[in-house]
């Protein structure tokens, strides 16, 4: 049988998942100033509050610790979720780097870690969904330290 939507057949139940994730959680917009660490900082804080205040916020964690333990949800979650998602947080790293304002040392999954990383901990370990004023003190500090 033959799904009417192109793409939406999927062999298991671990795609399904997948590719509904990758659909409901909006893709990373990112900002495009003169400040390419602004951009890239305001990424981070804008993509982990609305996650933490969507009701999908949970699954998405839910999925990631199950993906943990499961190669066969691990690749696909990789592949059509967070690598789409990932190469937009790159290339915001890269444009603040090509700016200087990156410390020269540090590996682009660094940064992101320290970034994204701090806000979404905080999110976890607390249980409630993420403030700005919050995440806006987590990011400074990362800033420190990322910056040259």
């Amino acid at each position: 049988m033959r799904s009417a939507t192109p793409g939406a057949a999927r062999k298991t139940k671990d795609d399904l998942a997948v590719h509904a994730l990758a659909h409901a959680v909006r893709p990373l917009d990112l900002p495009d100033t003169s400040d390419a660490l602004g951009d890239l900082c305001e990424l981070a804080i804008s993509f982990v509050l609305q996650l933490s205040e969507s009701p999908l916020g949970r699954v998405v964690l839910g999925v990631h610790a199950e993906s943990g333990r499961r190669a066969q949800l691990a690749e696909p979650l990789r592949d059509r979720y967070l690598k789409p998602r990932d190469a937009a947080i790159t290339e915001a790293i890269e444009r603040a780097r090509q700016q200087g304002a990156l410390h020269p040392d540090l590996a682009a999954e660094t940064i992101r870690d320290l970034l994204f990383g701090s806000l979404v901990y905080h999110w976890l370990s607390t249980g409630e969904p993420l403030d700005r004023a919050t995440a806006e003190a987590l990011i400074a500090a990362a800033r420190r330290a990322i910056s040259p």
